[in-house]
């Protein structure tokens, strides 16, 4: 009896390390300054938004025009942006927040484009609902095509809309985690050879 209960015990420590996967949001939280500063890239939290045309903001919740989420976001006055990995690297994208910042043109369509490692591409639209004003933003899914992705770039019709809440890939447990799975299972493998002989 106080063996089985030890390969629980050791069992159930070893899976204690390993968590559920976790999404990663980046936000533009502390960009703006408290104003609407112009920049040809951003990053946040662990990615780099760049401009097609070398230009947009992160404006504070105050210095957005018609429409805001109560946060900083990124206002883009081109035509499009990417978003890539800071250092490179492969990441999911499963949702992210937009909409129209100001009059010009309400009703947008946003295309996501996301490019693979090998250059093979898949494509979404959405359609901005044209409601402006307090909490208009609206969030947009992706579908699991959006997983494994090198880049993905944004555009839209008209040219001024604003993005926030990029939810991005599942976290990977920790090496330490996956060792001490890994020292469970081998602790009840060995257990069940002494018994078995």
């Amino acid at each position: 009896m106080t063996t089985r209960i030890s390969l629980l015990l050791l069992g159930a420590l070893a899976t204690l390390g390993v968590s559920a996967p976790a999404a990663a949001t980046a936000t533009f939280t502390g960009l703006s300054g408290g104003s609407c500063p112009s920049a040809g890239a951003y990053t946040s939290d662990g990615y780099l938004f760049t401009s097609a045309t070398n230009h947009f903001h992160v404006c504070a919740a105050n210095q957005n025009s018609n429409s805001t989420n109560g946060t900083e976001t990124l206002v883009t006055d081109t035509t499009a942006f990417t978003v890539t990995k800071v250092g490179g690297g492969l990441f999911d994208l499963f949702s992210f927040d937009a909409a129209e910042w100001s009059n010009f043109g309400a009703g947008r369509t946003v295309s996501v484009l996301g490019t693979y490692a090998g250059g093979a591409t898949t494509s979404a639209s959405f359609g901005l609902d044209g409601i402006m004003g307090a909490n208009a933003f609206q969030t947009f899914t992706l579908a699991n095509s959006f997983r494994n992705l090198a880049s993905a770039r944004f555009s839209f019709s008209n040219n001024i809309a604003q993005f926030d809440n990029f939810v991005t890939e599942a976290a990977v447990p920790e090496p330490a985690a996956l060792a001490l799975f890994g020292l469970g299972v081998a602790g009840l493998a060995a257990r069940r050879r002494r018994k078995a002989a």
